[in-house]
């Protein structure tokens, strides 16, 4: 179902499409992100111009579809969005015909973990890790995780950008690109995403949030070496009941990577319940 905006909606969005907010580089392929606010909630408007890049105006209508199937599933994981025809908002600019709002939503990792309760902390482990292993359990791959993609609303947990997500059951042919940051080693040698890489990522976005650093590579060869190589589990003292864990969820072996997040979150478990012991 594609929404149409009406008269009144678009007269209170169109003069709010001035300035899009997501970074230059992105800017450049012709992709645009707009917020708005429409009566009393803030949403954000993802469009694409066209002739800009056909691999992101792939990775737009991929995501459009991903949401249409995932919401038929499992609608529990998504933010709540909009399939948009772009037609009715009287852009000046040539973008394509559909574009994603995407209602509003706070980060999952907002906050640091040094000013967390250890239940508040389990809590966003357990969140996210659920998410990934419902999102799994339908066959999907996210592909492209990062800590910004973890969201949530209230007290439920979701996921957006599922522009590199695909189906285990259909074609893979899709070009999947990736973040350095958060790729798996398989990754750098031209293996194809999977359950493994997801998990992988997982992996990096709970190390970085448990130490509050972030890893340092300065090209796309250095973070090859860092993953594939030179990464090391250093964690805080006070952190360091997680090392089994991250151990398991960044093994450099994509064989010997732990994707059986039941095992995670039973480990994790018994963690907590020795902590609260202590």
């Amino acid at each position: 179902m594609i929404q149409t905006f009406n008269q009144i909606q678009w007269r209170i969005i169109q003069p709010q499409l001035k300035q899009a907010l997501n970074p230059a580089r992105s800017q450049n392929f012709g992709r645009r992100l707009f917020q708005v606010q429409l009566y009393d909630q803030l949403f954000w408007l993802k469009l694409q111009l066209k002739s800009h890049s056909a691999e992101h105006e792939v990775a737009l209508y991929n995501e459009i579809q991903c949401y249409r199937h995932i919401l038929k599933q499992a609608p529990e994981l998504l933010a709540r969005f909009e399939v948009i025809d772009t037609t009715c908002l009287g852009l000046q600019e040539d973008y394509l015909e559909q574009g994603i709002l995407l209602g509003h939503t706070d980060p999952l990792f907002q906050h640091s973990p040094h000013s967390l309760s250890q239940a508040e902390i389990y809590q966003c482990l357990y969140l996210s890790l659920d998410l990934l292993k419902q999102l799994h359990a339908l066959s999907w791959v996210h592909g492209d995780l990062k800590v910004e993609h973890f969201r949530k609303i209230h007290d439920r947990a979701v996921l957006i950008d599922f522009e590199q997500a695909f189906s285990v059951k259909f074609s893979q042919n899709i070009k999947h690109t990736a973040t350095p940051r958060y790729m798996a080693p398989e990754l750098f040698h031209a293996q194809a995403k999977s359950y493994a890489s997801d998990a992988y990522a997982l992996g990096i976005i709970w190390l970085e949030w448990l130490t509050q650093e972030k890893l340092q590579a300065k090209s796309y060869l250095d973070w090859a070496k860092l993953h594939c190589q030179q990464l090391k589990i250093e964690l805080p003292k006070r952190y360091q009941v997680f090392e089994a864990v991250l151990s398991g969820l960044l093994s450099k072996e994509k064989s010997h990577r732990c994707t059986n997040f039941y095992q995670i979150k039973q480990l994790l478990s018994q963690n907590e319940q020795r902590k609260s012991t202590e």
